[in-house]
């Protein structure tokens, strides 16, 4: 892939991202405070996916993959 598909990539997950936290903020009265733990870790999950991008698109710079 191109450095443009990753950018994209990263622009649809912080898309998402956006979208998991104001639900998290929408759900924070349930559980006293810390929100749905399923919502919560999708944000966990959707930060280590944008890391991961990022960490591809790195090395596919470096001409490693």
């Amino acid at each position: 892939m191109d450095a443009r598909r990753y950018d994209r990539n990263a622009d649809q997950l912080s898309q998402i991202f956006w979208h998991y936290t104001r639900l998290q903020r929408q759900t924070s009265h349930l559980n006293m405070g810390t929100g749905n733990p399923m919502v919560n870790r999708m944000l966990e999950l959707l930060q280590e996916a944008l890391q991961v991008n990022d960490d591809i698109a790195g090395l596919t710079e470096k001409g490693l993959i």
